[in-house]
């Protein structure tokens, strides 16, 4: 039952990446399957698609591997599902962290030996999973960038089609320091960065549903002094499908904009959606994701005033897609407030 469950994994998430990312040009298989009476252990694998690879436009090199070890405890009362006391009858509970091989060396001398990611996942007899989802802190230095990451846990609940989301994800902080333009060394930090999900699949595979960014604090530093910062910034969003139309609202909050510690106040943000086309917004995200996945593996390659161009130009041209049907949208209220000054604006 679970080397069936193994098979309908990789089907599922080929099915997933073919239709979120037809140009990515990577498989997932399982290798190495080897059963034993309360456990097994078996290898997931993303390898890049071999005429995605010849033509140089797969996500993966000829040659790349990236896999991950799976340590399966064997159900109905999985062994690692005891230890947490939890005795929900399930069918299998598995332990995945990512196994160091050439294609990830950088990155395990990076963390250390240690995989970056570890998930504890269990599947119940429907197919339905959930997994508890560890990124572990960071702390990187080379060629005058920094990168210091504090980690990061997420919770995610799928359903076996994967049509159906619950996910909740928190970090405490994460720092980059590099040089800019001017050659000075600037470090930008977010802290206490937290994200909670609840979304499915509509009738025409757009996702909709409701989700909750939350930033505590995002701060940018320039040779040791305060340039800038902003404080409680907060995301609502919350949509729906109505016949072949996606509805609804973003609302967005910032409680305090402070520029070389000088307070430039708080404001407040709702944008509203209606009568969207959901046929044209999934052309229009299938098209820009293509497109913009190739012109990310460019970024190493081009200049970035340049890429940043083409990444505006990117955007504009598939914008007609998701115009088609006429969507409205309107912005009220946008209200801005300072000390002394209180802005309050609709635009339709």
């Amino acid at each position: 039952m679970i080397e069936q469950h193994m098979a309908e994994v990789a089907t599922n998430a080929n099915s997933q990446i073919q239709s979120s990312f037809p140009k990515a040009g990577v498989n997932v298989s399982y290798q190495d399957y080897q059963r034993g009476l309360f456990s097994s252990q078996v290898r997931i694998i993303l390898k890049p698609d071999a005429a995605a690879a010849a033509a140089g436009t797969s996500a993966l090199k000829t040659g790349d591997e990236i896999s991950f070890i799976e340590t399966i405890d064997h159900g109905p009362f999985p062994a690692a599902q005891l230890k947490k006391f939890n005795l929900i009858p399930s069918m299998a509970s598995v332990h995945s962290e990512l196994e160091n091989t050439a294609t990830l060396k950088a990155l395990f001398d990076v963390t250390k030996g240690k995989s970056l990611v570890t998930a504890d996942t269990r599947v119940s007899y429907n197919g339905d999973s959930s997994s508890a989802i560890n990124f572990i802190p960071v702390d990187y230095d080379k060629n005058n960038s920094k990168l210091q990451f504090g980690g990061a846990d997420i919770n995610v609940a799928v359903d076996k089609e994967l049509t159906k989301m619950k996910l909740d994800a928190k970090s405490d902080s994460i720092a980059i320091t590099s040089q800019n333009q001017f050659g000075q060394q600037e470090k930008v930090t977010l802290n206490g960065f937290s994200l909670d999900s609840d979304t499915n699949q509509g009738a025409s595979k757009v996702g909709i549903g409701d989700q909750n960014l939350t930033i505590k604090q995002v701060a940018v530093n320039v040779d040791g002094k305060d340039a800038a910062s902003l404080d409680n910034f907060k995301l609502v969003s919350k949509f729906s499908e109505e016949g072949s139309n996606i509805k609804g609202q973003q609302d967005y909050t910032i409680d305090a904009l402070k520029i070389q510690n000088s307070d430039f106040g708080s404001g407040k943000l709702t944008v509203k959606i209606d009568k969207l086309d959901a046929a044209a917004l999934k052309a229009f995200s299938d098209s820009y994701n293509q497109q913009s996945q190739q012109l990310l593996s460019q970024a190493g390659d081009i200049d970035p005033a340049v890429y940043q161009q083409q990444a505006t130009e990117l955007l504009a041209a598939n914008l007609p897609l998701l115009l088609k049907g006429n969507p409205s949208i309107s912005i009220d209220p946008l209200s801005w407030k300072t000390a002394k000054v209180k802005v309050l604006s609709p635009f339709n």
